[in-house]
């Protein structure tokens, strides 16, 4: 074959396969945590090497890569890490690299209202020391009602002229979490005495409760009112020992000196009654 005809066939077939059709099937989706990074997790099928990026509203590109036809799901992050992602629309743009420049083989969108992390409730439980009514346990209820993961990293809650400043493992609270159960953060007088609340007077105190991100800006506020009930204490009981000596002593009578002198007079005076009777027969 001559030199010139095997190069026509050749650049034929190079532009060819430019022009044959690369295939991209999305199978599913689902918004995840990635080790603290606000996730796309996507499944998906492709004939060929493609290039896949993640818009973000304000059209950034959030993520980037590159994938190949042996691959069949990939994370892509939608925000950095441990930082709840913006709402809007995200566009998910799957690119394949020609002579003329890039050629779009899929495109979706997806829409999303952002995250709704809030406490829904806090649970605390007081108990009585010498002087004073301490926390002997503290439940934080929260929830993420929104659509995009949530990350909380910082818990204040203030009672009275107490405060509790914690950190929070920023662990993604993902969509639904905390919504139809009870999910959130617990503190207990055995497991975290450092954590306990502390007022020195019975009666009802505001509590206020915030949570930030780990970037110290405010996800939620919380207020509630906690009622510390008065503990009545007894005044210290006798000793056991007194009491049981002192009911002996009255149920005991008879081995008093008392007993025996009244029994003494009893006989001689029932003696002398005899002797008068004699007496005058």
């Amino acid at each position: 074959m001559p030199k010139s005809v095997a190069l026509i066939t050749l650049v034929s077939l190079v532009f060819t396969s430019s022009l044959a059709t690369a295939t991209f099937t999305l199978n599913s989706w689902e918004v995840v945590d990635y080790y603290g990074y606000p996730s796309i997790y996507i499944t998906f099928n492709t004939t060929e090497s493609l290039y896949v990026r993640l818009l973000a509203p304000d059209g950034t590109t959030a993520d980037s890569t590159y994938i190949d036809k042996y691959e069949h799901g990939m994370y892509l992050s939608m925000a950095a890490q441990y930082e709840a992602p913006q709402p809007g629309e995200y566009k998910l743009i799957v690119e394949r690299n020609t002579w003329s420049g890039g050629e779009i083989v899929y495109s979706k969108t997806f829409s999303f209202e952002g995250s709704n992390f809030s406490i829904k409730d806090i649970y605390i439980d007081w108990e009585y020391h010498n002087g004073y009514y301490k926390t002997s346990s503290i439940f934080v209820e929260c929830q993420n009602s929104g659509d995009l993961p949530a990350y909380p990293s910082r818990l204040i809650i203030e009672v009275g002229d107490d405060r509790l400043d914690t950190p929070l493992s920023p662990s993604g609270w993902t969509p639904g979490k905390g919504v139809d159960i009870s999910w959130g953060y617990p503190f207990t007088n055995l497991s975290d005495p450092d954590k306990m609340l502390t007022v020195y007077e019975p009666g009802k105190y505001f509590v206020y409760a915030r949570i930030y991100d780990i970037y110290g800006r405010l996800i939620t506020a919380f207020t509630d009112i906690t009622t510390v009930e008065e503990i009545y204490t007894p005044p210290a009981e006798q000793n056991n020992e007194e009491i049981d000596s002192n009911n002996s002593k009255i149920e005991g009578a008879s081995d008093t000196p008392g007993f025996e002198i009244v029994c003494a007079l009893a006989a001689l005076i029932t003696m002398l009654i005899l002797f008068h009777c004699f007496a005058k027969q």
